[in-house]
């Protein structure tokens, strides 16, 4: 089995790629010229392909664990996707990998070595979602909740912003993630291996037992909780109360 570990992956970029993002102490990122004109043309693309979504002030934030159904959720509650941005790590990642921003490293497709862009590509979340907010632009944010700052951060700006906020928790055991979060890899991976896409992302099981899931805050004061049946086995829907505050 290849180590697809971000130190193991840092040792193998070229160097390149290490002249074209630099960390400082984890505290900041800093981008050449052209890696800025790259940035913005991802983000310039994305956000033209999310013309025809009206402006009406509806966010949505689905998640959980990796490979927890979060399309199956939207559907069950409703929720009608093509009617919304939708942003997520996963597709600002492949994205990169299809523009070549994700360094090479031998070994590793391109989506195994995407822990080297993944802050940068958090990065371009922020920055395609504050476009959306301020068009009034309906957003779904397709998050792992994992960070409740980083939750709490985005409700408070669709809050200012005059967004109306639901929230869709869709809970998956730990060891179930793990499972299908492997699934989804080596899918990838063959399909790499047949000439098609970018590979799967790898993420090590204990990277997800780490993840410790904090109670999802409402976007409005007490949760008032609904939930509905199950999705599938080992899934159900939360869905807290709706806010225009």
């Amino acid at each position: 089995m290849r180590d697809t570990s971000s130190s193991s992956a840092r040792r193998q970029a070229s160097p390149g790629a290490r002249t074209e993002i630099r960390a400082i102490k984890g505290t900041a990122m800093i981008w050449t010229a052209e890696r800025n004109m790259d940035q913005g043309a991802l983000v310039a693309s994305m956000y033209e392909q999310a013309a025809p979504v009206p402006c009406e002030r509806k966010a949505v934030m689905v998640g959980g664990l990796r490979g927890a159904d979060t399309a199956g959720a939207l559907t069950q509650a409703g929720i009608d996707a093509t009617c919304y941005l939708s942003i997520s790590i996963d597709a600002i990642l492949l994205d990169m990998a299809g523009r070549g921003l994700i360094p090479h490293v031998d070994g590793l497709t391109p989506l195994e070595a995407a822990d080297l862009v993944h802050v940068e590509a958090q990065f371009l979340a922020k920055r395609l979602g504050l476009r959306a907010l301020a068009d009034g632009r309906n957003v779904i944010w397709d998050i792992s909740m994992a960070s409740q700052d980083a939750v709490e951060s985005w409700i408070a700006a669709h809050r200012q912003a005059r967004y109306i906020i639901d929230a869709i928790f869709v809970e998956l055991s730990i060891e179930e993630s793990v499972r299908r979060s492997d699934a989804i890899h080596r899918r990838g991976h063959g399909e790499y291996r047949r000439g098609r896409g970018y590979g799967g992302r790898y993420i090590p099981a204990e990277a997800i037992r780490a993840l410790a899931l904090p109670a999802v805050p409402a976007p409005g004061g007490t949760p008032q909780a609904e939930v509905s049946p199950p999705a599938r086995p080992g899934e159900f829907l939360v869905t807290p109360c709706r806010t225009t505050k």
